[in-house]
């Protein structure tokens, strides 16, 4: 596992809906802040612990932790088997819902290309971009978060019918509560949707959907924090927007893209292959190739508005290893940069699977490497720190991984206390 401070609350969330029937956390505060003091994806609120993100991931991933709840419901609850199942199905659950969002992406991508190509640029959101560093690893949002675009996104483009509606407006709203970032993917499919639909019917079809989730995800909330808002009304980023939203835009968005430490285009260079399209002449100009554009073009408005946003929060996007706040929005660029395919042939094409092929190895770095290198504290250390080549993240976290295998064993007396979560002096996450 990549552990972090910010998922303990989700690890444990499940089993206290089983065993407690309640969405907060006082029945395992011990588990949950074990190792973690001060822990700040908690708040105490009259008494019961409720945690600051939001809850559909945990629910979400109840199916996987049930047979575990009733194994330990049977064995007595046993304190280092409860902690040894919650941290294996937080693992499992994350890598199911990482690899379910790339086969519904493939399914998408379908729509527009054909096998090889969708398959190409499948693995490369899959395997060459943060979707198996951050979104398979531990209980975020993110993987949940892309499962919901692309669920609302193949509802968005199959052919229009009440049905398909109806489940595009309910994804739409689930995408948005999950991370409340991604109201910015929502509203883009959201718009598409009520500009395609044929008539009123549909147009109701979609509302309908969209305010049961709503009803939902409000009822969730309820339940957890006793707020509309939820958890996400005790986070700081949306108590003090004013201060935690304050870096200046285009250092963030420096960082967030190019800076040697953790820029999206250093970790995923093959995003850039949308430089590379060619206008296709053969290229259908009837009303379906014309709702592809549309949505094109409302995604990428959401796309630009996630990385100002993120870029107004720091670029950096807490401990972690990569560019973890752009994640959710994978889907939607591989969706937006499909049509670039079938113009690469030849060299561009080779040149293409070289950039996966570097992207991959980055990520692999991360998913077997990470934290042994440290990186986190070397680039918090300084504001300059992320522009030094030699900080590159897959560079200290493989020096780190050298010293570490080269350093003696360590005596007795210092592996006797426990290690602290790598994240728990992260800085709070944007919601």
């Amino acid at each position: 596992m990549i552990p972090s401070a910010d998922t303990r609350p989700a690890r444990y969330l499940p089993f206290a809906v089983l065993r407690d029937h309640r969405l907060t956390l006082e029945g395992f505060a011990e588990e949950v802040q074990a190792r973690v003091p001060g822990q700040y994806a908690l708040r105490e609120v009259d008494g019961r612990l409720v945690p600051i993100y939001p809850v559909i991931a945990p629910l979400a991933a109840l199916p996987l932790y049930l047979p575990a709840y009733l194994y330990l419901d049977a064995t007595g609850w046993n304190a280092a088997e409860l902690g040894f199942l919650a941290a294996l199905l937080e693992k499992l659950a994350a890598s199911a819902f990482a690899a379910l969002a790339m086969a519904g992406l493939y399914r998408l991508l379908r729509r527009r290309l054909e096998v090889r190509d969708a398959l190409t640029l499948t693995i490369a959101c899959a395997f060459g971009t943060s979707t198996w560093v951050i979104s398979s690893q531990a209980l975020w949002q993110h993987g949940p978060a892309q499962l919901a675009l692309v669920a609302a996104l193949l509802a968005a483009t199959a052919p229009p019918a009440t049905r398909t509606l109806a489940l595009a407006g309910a994804g739409t709203v689930l995408l948005a509560a999950t991370r409340l970032a991604d109201v910015l993917m929502a509203l883009p499919v959201a718009v598409f949707c009520l500009l395609g639909s044929r008539g009123r019917r549909q147009q109701a079809a979609f509302l309908a959907g969209a305010l049961a989730m709503a009803a939902l995800v409000l009822g969730c909330n309820l339940a957890s924090a006793g707020h509309l808002a939820g958890g996400g009304a005790f986070h700081a980023g949306l108590a003090n927007p004013g201060n935690y939203f304050a870096r200046p835009l285009l250092a963030g968005l420096a960082v967030e893209l190019v800076s040697p430490g953790k820029g999206l285009l250093v970790f995923s260079p093959w995003l850039l292959m949308g430089l590379a399209r060619r206008p296709d002449p053969d290229a259908s100009s009837g009303s379906e190739a014309g709702g592809d554009r549309l949505l094109d073009s409302l995604l990428g408005v959401g796309v630009m508005a996630q990385l100002v946003l993120f870029a107004k929060a720091g670029g950096l996007g807490g401990y972690c290893y990569g560019p973890r706040f752009t994640t959710d929005m994978l889907p939607a660029v591989a969706w937006i940069l499909a049509p670039s395919m079938p113009g690469l042939s030849g060299r561009r094409r080779l040149g293409l699977w070289i950039l996966i092929g570097w992207s991959i190895a980055v990520q692999a770095i991360g998913a077997f490497r990470y934290p042994q290198g440290h990186s986190d504290e070397v680039l918090y250390s300084s504001p300059a720190a992320p522009w030094r080549p030699s900080n590159a993240q897959f560079l200290l976290e493989l020096r780190g991984a050298r010293t570490a295998a080269s350093a003696p064993p360590p005596s007795a007396a210092a592996s006797a206390g426990s290690r602290p979560e790598r994240s728990q002096t992260a800085r709070p996450r944007t919601p």
